[in-house]
Formats: C-alpha cells, sequence, structure tokens
C-alpha cells in the first residue's frame, strides 16, 4: 500500500513567532521530530525583540524543510496570514511558538482524515515552567476516531474552545482560500472558525490529545485585559450570530442572539460599546426567548447605566435570578 510520504502530501505547519526565545527551541524540535516527515515548517517571526530571530535562522541552516519569514511586528493575525500567504502544503496546521507537539501529531491526524477537509483532536494543558514530555502525556488509549456530522453546529455552544482554537487541526488548505485572521483582534480565532466550518459538512474527531497547550503570563492571550477579551469574544459571538442567520440557521441564530444578550448583563459593557449600543428596544422586546425580567434589565441599561450598575452590585441575587 502507498504510504502517505509517497503519494506526495505535503503538510505546512505554520508557527508564528514573538518573544519566546524560552520555548521555542523545544516547540520547533517537537516540529521537526514528528514521524510523518514531508513538512514545510514556516516560521514567521513577528518582530520579536528578543532572540527568537536568530534561533529561527540557526534552525533553517540545518533543516531545510524550514522557511523563516522575518516582518515587522503585525500581531499573530498577519503572521498567521503571511504563512498561509507562503504555504504550499496540501494540508495545513498551527502550532503556537511556545508550546509543544506529540511526535505522531500530524501522522495520526494525517491518517484518519480521509476525504474529510478537517480533522481535530484534543489538547492537554500544562503550566507555564512545567517540565513536559509528550510522549509521557499521551496516556489513555486513543478512541476510534468518530465522524462529526454538523461541526459548524457546535459554535452554537460559545463555550466550545475544542472547536474554536486553531492549533489542535489538520485543514485542508482549500478552506482558506478566502479566509484570513482579522488583524487587531484577540481571540481572533473566533472570528473566522464559523467561516472555515460552513465548508466542511463533516469532520473528523480524534479523541487524543495530541497538542499541549502551555499556559503563561505574558502571551497575548493573557495580557488582554478582561474587559477587552469579553468585548472581543462578544463581538465574535455578534459575527457568528449574523453568519447562521445569512445561512438561513435560524434555530442557531435565535440561540446565540440569546446567548449575546445575556452577555450584555454585565455591567463593564458599557452603553457605548460598539455592539450593544446597536441594540435597540425593540431587539429585546421581540425576543420572546429571554425571560422577561433578564430584558427588562437590559432595557433598564439602555434607560439609565448608573442605575444599571448599582442595582448589579447591591441585588445581586436578584441579578442572577433573573437568569
Amino acid at each position: 500500500m502507498e504510504t502517505l510520504v509517497e503519494k506526495q502530501i505535503l503538510v505546512s505547519i505554520i508557527v508564528p513567532v514573538y518573544k519566546v526565545e524560552r520555548y521555542l527551541s523545544i516547540c520547533i524540535e517537537d516540529i521537526r521530530a514528528q514521524s510523518y516527515s514531508f513538512l514545510e515548517i514556516i516560521l514567521v517571526n513577528d518582530g520579536s525583540p528578543d532572540g527568537s530571530a536568530s534561533i529561527c535562522d540557526a534552525y533553517a541552516a540545518k533543516d531545510n524543510r524550514i522557511k523563516v519569514i522575518h516582518q515587522e511586528n503585525a500581531g499573530v493575525s498577519v503572521a498567521r496570514n503571511v504563512g498561509l500567504d507562503h504555504a504550499t502544503g496540501d494540508y495545513i496546521a498551527f502550532v503556537d511558538s511556545d508550546d509543544r507537539i506529540h511526535h505522531l501529531f500530524i501522522e495520526l491526524l494525517l491518517q484518519h482524515i480521509g476525504t474529510h477537509k478537517l480533522i481535530y483532536c484534543g489538547y492537554d494543558l500544562f503550566d507555564q515552567d512545567a517540565e513536559v514530555n509528550p510522549m509521557d502525556l499521551l496516556s489513555i488509549p486513543a478512541e476510534p476516531a468518530q465522524i462529526d456530522n454538523d461541526p459548524l453546529g457546535k459554535l452554537v455552544d460559545v463555550l466550545q474552545i475544542l472547536y474554536v482554537v486553531p492549533w489542535n487541526k489538520l485543514y485542508a488548505k482549500s478552506l482558506f482560500e478566502k479566509v484570513r485572521y482579522p488583524v487587531g483582534k484577540v481571540h481572533e480565532d473566533e472570528y473566522v472558525i464559523h467561516e472555515l466550518l460552513s465548508q466542511v459538512q463533516t469532520a473528523v474527531h480524534l479523541k487524543i490529545p495530541l497538542y499541549y497547550y502551555r499556559r503563561r503570563q505574558g502571551s497575548i492571550t493573557a495580557d488582554a485585559t478582561n474587559q477587552q477579551g469579553y468585548r472581543y469574544k462578544t463581538e465574535a459571538i455578534y459575527l457568528r450570530r449574523n453568519f447562521f442567520k445569512s445561512i438561513g440557521r435560524e434555530t442557531d441564530f435565535i440561540t446565540l442572539n440569546t446567548a449575546l444578550l445575556k452577555r450584555f448583563m454585565l455591567p463593564t459593557i458599557k452603553n457605548d460599546d460598539k455592539i450593544w449600543s446597536k441594540v435597540s428596544f425593540a431587539d429585546l422586546f421581540k425576543e420572546n426567548h429571554l425571560s422577561l425580567p433578564v430584558r427588562l434589565l437590559l432595557a433598564l441599561k439602555k434607560m439609565c447605566y448608573p442605575l444599571y450598575t448599582w442595582l448589579a452590585k447591591t441585588g445581586k441575587r436578584f441579578m442572577r435570578g433573573a437568569d
């Protein structure tokens, strides 16, 4: 039987690099050690002010699979987009430059993808300074790969991190033909995942943790304030809600609209917020999937934000009961 390498299936792994000199070498070594070796490894140095650029160049000098792109600092979205623009592989994978992957990560995903355009696996989290060996982390037996017949539908649950994150997946390159990450956003993956999954009727879910995400201070996501991050995620849900409506998935639109309106109960979302300000009184009272107390509280917020914030601080039991 012809092997995957013999079929000349090239996989492009895109790695945005910024201020990660402490972790970068071990990340690159994990990628170079993949059991599936027919790879194009694209390191996008996003104007990193530390020694990351030199590390990238040193690895490129000893591994001809590695391409290094140096650019002025423009953010992770631009780095991913530049990587996509330079990728020549049949499939795309993203790896964050401070994370780790199992040496079977690409091989197992590629083996199970079949005729599908997307496969995703499980992931584990580990702390910033933990000594982690991905070989040891794969301690649970792999369950058979499962077919997901409605991956887009999973996005109705706004907490479905497994489906949203970009780095635990293998994508057919064609999915990105008209899709790029938005510039200047935190939680940028939330803004595009529905556009990717809308092109996928079925996906494959490999229920085994092959990707290992490092939780560290100073990362782009960690640096975003809670309020700022909340606003970006809310904006992404708003776009996703509108997307479901545009493709005729009315039930999913209603579910996301309800979730979106409930998010606006947070007092730190002020009345001048660009998404919340678009919600009219009519929008609140035609939304019969919300309880009446919730609708009344949101109407109060529209009319008198100071009174609403006072009530939120002093009447927490009532606020919880409204949900």
